[in-house]
């Protein structure tokens, strides 16, 4: 699944190729994937019909068409945080050995994942943190209760190539709360909808006091 829209990444090896050989490359169809979506990769200048494998971060293979290019589909490890990492790839064919290609990659958990600390003092200024949004493009976090929205509050700009964001913001950023359960709609729209893509995190406030 694509997380953001760039140019691919993709790195090269030119060891010992034959003469009028294209170095191999592999790249990602986006410049920064989702480690709980299937990841596409593509490969070029490899010897038609061998044998490319691919190992790292993730292992697949695949046979190398008349052109020399190869397609993959490959799964990686899911990650235990918001921080996005960057994982290697590298993928070599059976014909020469030196003929390999080896690819950069970030990673995020999940697209328009959030760490959405949403849990103590409502009015109390926390840390939010996001990551795997379209880069360039404001983060919007809507603040609903009892179906309706209260709320709907822009936290800052995606930026990077994992669309990342960290700001210092209210957990609950609503003047008029009230008791009972809450929902935050993350996602990059400036008004509350229901269609996605999106992340939601519900939550519940208690014993709201009113100033006297």
């Amino acid at each position: 699944m694509k997380v953001l829209s760039s140019a691919a990444l993709a790195a090269t090896s030119a060891l010992a190729l034959p003469a009028g050989a294209e170095a191999a490359t592999l790249a990602a169809t986006a410049s920064c994937v989702a480690a709980d979506a299937p990841v596409n990769l593509a490969g070029s200048g490899f010897t038609p019909g061998s044998t490319v494998t691919i190992a790292g971060a993730a292992s697949a293979s695949a046979i190398a068409d008349a052109a020399g290019a190869v397609v993959a589909t490959v799964s990686l490890a899911p990650l235990p945080s918001i921080t996005p990492i960057t994982v290697s790839l590298t993928a070599s064919e059976n014909v020469n050995a030196a003929n390999t290609a080896t690819l950069a990659l970030p990673v995020v958990a999940r697209a328009f994942d959030t760490n959405a600390p949403i849990n103590g003092r409502p009015s109390q200024t926390t840390t939010w943190r996001f990551a795997g949004f379209v880069t360039g493009q404001p983060i919007f976090g809507h603040f609903r209760f009892g179906g309706q929205t209260r709320r709907n509050y822009r936290f800052g700009t995606a930026q990077g190539p994992c669309g990342t964001l960290v700001v210092r913001a209210r957990r609950v950023p609503v003047k008029r709360l009230s008791s009972g359960k809450w929902l935050v709609q993350i996602d990059q729209r400036r008004r509350y909808s229901k269609a996605p893509p999106w992340r939601r995190v519900p939550f519940t406030l208690q014993r709201i006091r009113r100033p006297r």
